[in-house]
């Protein structure tokens, strides 16, 4: 009987049991790493692009008010005011036009103000009437149009 083992004689170990699960293993972590870094960079584009819309929004609100006030300062000056005619570009990337037509009256004055900025526009219209004495604005009124 041999009681002492030499290398040769042992059996080699049969890796039979655990041969391959490694790359299948990291194939599947990758796959659920990428799933969950690409929903993430799209939830990051969505608020990117929400914000740039509420922002553009709010620009243009903006613009619309600085345009009424105008309008209402020109019309002051001169009653035969009759807007801007054409788009008026602003160095940082807005725009607006101001139209004023007559009305049903020497004294009325119909009003369409058009602001946009980016992908968002906002138009207004509305009447002035002015006095009939003075030429002074007396009534100026606007309301959001579609």
């Amino acid at each position: 009987m041999k009681l002492i083992c030499t290398s040769r004689e042992i059996p080699p170990k049969s890796n039979a049991h655990n041969g391959g699960y490694v790359l299948p293993m990291v194939l599947i972590l990758l796959i659920f790493v990428l799933g969950i870094g690409t929903v993430l960079l799209m939830r990051a584009g969505n608020a990117v692009r929400l914000s740039r819309h509420y922002l553009d929004h709010s620009y243009c609100d903006t613009l619309v008010e600085s345009a009424r006030a105008e309008c209402r300062a020109r019309l002051e000056e001169n009653p035969s005011y009759t807007g801007t005619g054409s788009w008026v570009a602003l160095p940082d990337r807005g725009q607006y036009r101001i139209n004023v037509t007559a009305g049903t009256s020497d004294t009325e004055r119909r009003l369409v103000i058009t602001a946009r900025c980016g992908e968002c526009q906002i138009k207004q219209k509305g009447t002035a009437a002015l006095d009939p004495q003075t030429g002074r604005v007396r009534v100026f009124s606007l309301v959001l149009a579609k």
